[in-house]
């Protein structure tokens, strides 16, 4: 502990007599509290999530930080040894950590290799060891286990779910009772489960992102049927085991499906930063067994880019008062090609500073839209025509999307110049000569 001060104040009781002295305050100072360490040791740290029980997926990686318990004045060297099967599952960007007391932590990345091949549950150990026998990992800190999930065939998932591209790679986390397959119906489906359990499928995806597919239940109303989940509130929508479900108390419809249904489209947005897992999950609470018993999915679609909105060239123009000029907006991937948009998109042309003012450009604010299916919008605009002296102006444009499912290029600047324009009249002199004198 650091050092601590305060002070003692000395009080006597209502009936005691005594005379008190002068000074009945006393201070004192508690010195910093250094612990006598007789025998150092290294354990690992969790900054970045990592626990003794980390879960990594096939393609996902984790951060594992080994650290000082105490200060050492010597390095000391940690190596990482991995028990695996051949090939090898994981990878390491490093098996040896050199830690001294400027630095008294090291990462160690974690990397699980995808083989797109289908595989149950393993778990893999990661062994710490130090190199100097006086300072020794402390034992039951010294393994951590990696459990990588159950994992699927990317082909025939993909092939069934009609993915063409962006295909991601499926798993099964630990706390599903049964795995999912593929359907004679070309798409796929919930496993077998029993009384309060589950089927989930799980996938990481990069965000921002949107994800578009259909779905349908075949299942006892209200309480069995599929949930979809994303990372940010998988807890608060599935429930413990024993619970009943109750889907529709529990869950929104947009995010749950109940009883018999035919099969609906579903469309999510993410717009953040980082990495996101979804879930599916069929889910049961009673005993009865109504219908397929299962959830199904079909038509998967995972869009990683936005569509780019940019302005077509010319990027500048010259027009005098009253002309017109037509600013021209295209719909761009993010590899520079014309798409079209899948659903509707409202943009702006919006003025960067002051030069021109409201009423010198129509319309005002300058708009475009671009409906579903469009790969380019145009907007007709004109310069106001006035009786006002006024020099050259030059002002700059930026577009920006006010609403819908894509994004502006940012690096783009768009450039108006008005000449100058109404100079005041000529100024005519007349002059008058007087001659004096005799001719």
């Amino acid at each position: 502990q650091e050092e601590r001060s305060g002070t003692l104040t000395m009080a006597l009781s209502p009936d005691n007599q005594a005379a008190m002295l002068s000074n009945t305050t006393l201070a004192f100072t508690i010195p910093k509290d250094i612990p006598m360490i007789t025998a150092d040791l290294l354990e690992p740290i969790t900054p970045d999530g990592f626990d003794a029980m980390t879960i990594i997926p096939e393609g996902q990686s984790a951060t594992l930080t080994v650290a000082f318990l105490s200060s050492f004045a010597t390095n000391v060297t940690v190596r990482l040894s991995v028990t695996q099967a051949d090939p090898p599952q994981i990878t390491l960007s490093t098996t040896q950590l050199v830690l001294n007391p400027e630095s008294n932590q090291l990462p160690a990345i974690v990397h699980v290799i995808n083989d797109d091949m289908p595989e149950d549950l393993q778990t893999i150990d990661i062994v710490l060891t130090s190199e100097d026998e006086s300072i020794p990992v402390r034992e039951d800190a010294s393994i951590f286990i990696i459990t990588i999930p159950k994992s699927y065939s990317n082909t025939s998932f993909c092939e069934a779910l009609n993915t063409t591209i962006n295909c991601p790679a499926f798993f099964t986390l630990p706390d599903s009772h049964a795995p999912w397959r593929t359907d004679e119906t070309r798409s796929i489906r919930s496993g077998n489960i029993g009384d309060y359990q589950r089927s989930c499928l799980s996938f990481i995806t990069q965000q921002p992102t949107r994800i578009l597919f259909d779905w349908r239940v075949s299942s006892q109303n209200e309480f069995d049927g599929i949930v979809y989940i994303d990372e940010n509130n998988r807890s608060a929508r599935l429930p413990r085991p024993g619970e009943r479900l109750l889907i529709r108390s529990a869950n929104t419809a947009a995010n749950s499906l109940t009883g018999n249904t035919a099969w609906t489209s579903r469309k999510f947005d993410y717009s953040g930063d980082g990495l996101l897992m979804l879930e599916w999950c069929y889910v049961k609470d009673s005993r009865i067994r109504v219908g397929e018993d299962a959830g199904f999915l079909d038509n998967l679609q995972l869009i990683l880019h936005r569509p780019v909105l940019e302005i077509a060239p010319p990027l500048s123009v010259n027009k005098a008062e009253g002309e017109t000029f037509t600013v021209t907006v295209k719909a761009i991937n993010n590899q520079g090609e014309s798409i079209r948009l899948r659903d509707e998109v409202h943009a702006e042309l919006r003025q960067q500073g002051d030069v021109f003012a409201e009423d010198e450009l129509m319309p005002w604010p300058i708009r475009v839209s671009m409906n579903q299916g469009d790969s380019t919008a145009a907007v007709t605009i004109t310069v106001s025509d006035d009786d006002i002296a006024e020099p050259e102006e030059t002002g700059a444009f930026k577009l920006m999307v006010t609403e819908g499912f894509a994004v502006s290029n940012a690096d783009q600047t768009f450039t108006l110049t008005i000449p100058a324009n109404d100079q005041p009249a000529a100024i005519r002199l007349r002059i008058k000569v007087y001659l004096e004198g005799a001719l």
